[in-house]
This record gives structure tokens, sequence and C-alpha cells, in this order.
């Protein structure tokens, strides 16, 4: 029974296991983009801040120098961040046309995750939050924030981050899962394994016990002591069937015994009466014979009878005995004497 209910409580505890396991995992990729997502945010909106002042395009001459400086500034701004943290970004005029970017060779591409994050900017609202980076994939975060002045969008931030360690993070947090998952699943595999011994050792105890009472020995009983109280109640009514059956065998033995025995005085009178009847009779007459074979066959059985329910009443007490000594021993009581003439 063991082998089929600890396999049965391990699936329920590893389905349970897993249940908790998976939203959690995907809850901890999910905090690691969105707290990517919420960073890159905060850097779109400060480089936004800045090209707020930078409102008119290189055109030669008209340019002025401060907007050139601002222009300088922004630009020394991204390639440090570029630098830094290898992410591309670049603030992007409404017609495409950069304002500043880095790297040099990055523009704003047609399509893509970053055109769909510069379109959501341009009509005056961040870039809605990217799909979800598995660790299996190679995917990019694009994030966009509007450049904003006189209440109209004039340029849009664009940042094309990759996600390298926001996936290795990710992977370390599931692997932290996992182990968690693992050394709970071994501590279930270990409570179950109490839990199966601590059921199942009554219904052993109680196996064992019926064993005992089918080979005979009806004094055995049930330790009612351990295990779930439905099973405590089970020993408690087995012991009191297991008191009521040897009470019913040792009315039957009583009855057999007291039976052969009140039967056997009536039977030696009649036996009695049957020599006595023999000697008024030929010595061979027929019917005589057959009665005294019969009257004696009887008493052989009461004996038998009384034989019975006495050894079924008294222990077992077993002991080695020689059968060829035995044997030896009847053969010579058997044997003619040779001076009388007579069976010893």
């Amino acid at each position: 029974m063991r082998s089929r209910l600890l396999p049965l409580l391990i699936v329920l505890m590893a389905g349970v296991l897993l249940a908790l396991g998976f939203p959690l995992a995907v809850s901890v990729a999910a905090a690691q983009q969105q707290k990517v997502v919420v960073d890159r945010i905060d850097d779109t909106a400060r480089f936004a801040s800045l090209a707020q002042f930078v409102t008119e395009r290189p055109t030669g001459s008209r340019v002025k120098s401060g907007t050139d400086e601002r222009r300088e500034t922004l630009q020394k701004e991204l390639d440090d961040y570029y630098d830094v943290y290898g992410i591309r970004a670049g603030v992007f005029y409404r017609d495409d046309g950069p304002m500043a970017h880095a790297p040099a060779s990055w523009y704003l591409p047609p399509k893509g995750d970053v055109r769909g994050a510069f379109q959501e900017a341009l009509r005056s609202r961040g870039s809605h939050d990217p799909e979800q980076v598995w660790p299996w994939q190679r995917g990019r975060l694009a994030v966009a924030s509007p450049v904003i002045r006189d209440g109209d969008v004039i340029a849009v931030v664009v940042t094309d981050s990759p996600t390298g360690r926001m996936r290795s993070k990710t992977l370390h947090g599931w692997l932290l899962i996992a182990a968690g998952e693992s050394a709970a699943m071994l501590l279930a595999v270990g409570a179950a394994l109490r839990l199966t011994g601590w059921v199942l050792r009554p219904v052993r105890v109680l196996d064992a016990t019926t064993h005992d009472i089918a080979t005979g020995r009806l004094k055995s009983r049930v330790a009612a002591a351990g295990g779930p109280p439905e099973l405590r109640r089970l020993a408690r009514s087995f012991n009191e069937m297991a008191d009521h059956v040897e009470d019913v065998l040792e009315q039957q033995r009583a009855f057999v015994a007291d039976a052969s025995h009140q039967l056997r005085n009536p039977l030696s009178a009649l036996l009695l009466r049957i020599e006595l009847l023999a000697l008024e009779l030929p010595e061979d007459n027929q019917e005589i014979g057959a009665v005294r074979t019969e009257g004696k066959r009887l008493a052989q059985v009461l004996d038998d009878l009384l034989g019975l329910a006495l050894a079924e009443h008294a222990a077992a007490d077993l002991s080695l005995t020689d059968i060829g000594e035995l044997a030896a021993e009847r053969v010579a009581s058997w044997r003619r004497s040779p001076t009388s003439g007579a069976y010893a």
C-alpha cells in the first residue's frame, strides 16, 4: 500500500510546488524587466529636459551659438551614456531627423520596436511597456519620451537597450527559485515518508495480528497506540471481535469436552450390558460381534473428541521425538511373550 500511496502524495506535492513556482518565476522576470524600463524612462526624461533647449536644426549661419553649445552638451551626454552602459540613444525630430545620437552610426530604424516607441511618444505619451523578454530570447528594450516645448512635441528621445544583463539576473532568480523548489520537494518527500509510515504502521500491525490469529495464535491483539483516530478505532474493534471469537471457540471446546465426557458413562454401561448379553448367546453370534465393534468405535470417537477439545484448549508444547525409538518400543510391546504365549 505504501508503494501506491507515496507516489500519489509526491505527485500532488510536486503539482502544488510547480503551481506556486511558475507564477513566481514569471513575477521575477517581470520585476527585472520593469526595473530596467523604469531606469530607461528616467534616462530618457533627463535627455528630454536637455533637448528642450535645442530647438533649431544646424543650418549654417542661422544657428545660434547657445543652441550649438546645448546640442554639443546633449551629444556629449549621449556619447558618455553609450560608452558606459552600451545603450544606443538618440533625440530625433518629428521628421526622423537626428538632433543628437550615439553611436554616430545609429539612426532611427524604419520599423520595429524602436519605431513603435517613437510613434507612441509623438502622440505626447510615453512608450507602452515592451513585451516580456525571457532568458532564452535575445530581444532589446525600446523606450521613448517626448520632448515638449510650448505644449508641442518637437522631438523624441529614444533608447535601445540590450537585455543580456537583465536576462542573466532573471535566470539567476529562476535558479534560486528552482533550488528552493528542490529543497521544498525534498522536505515534502521526507514528510510524505513520515506521514505514510505513521498512517500505515497500524495497518501493518493489524495485518500481522490477523495472520497470527489465522495461524492459531488466538491471544494476539493489536496495540491501538498510534496512527489516525479511525485506525485506532478499527484496532479496538478488531480486538473486541478477536475476544468474541475466542469466547465462542472456548464455549465450543467446552461443549465438545462436556458432551464427550457425559456420553462416556452411558456408553460404558451400554458396552458392559452388551458383554453380559453376549454370555447368554452363542460365541459365534454375528450380531453381538457387530454391536460390540460399533460400540468400541463410538467409544473411540468420544475419546478423540475429548482429546481434541483438550488439545485445542491447552497451549502447544512442542518437543523432539525419536520416531525410530518409539516404533521399536511399540513393536516390542506387541511381540508375543516367549514364556506365557500371550501378547505383551
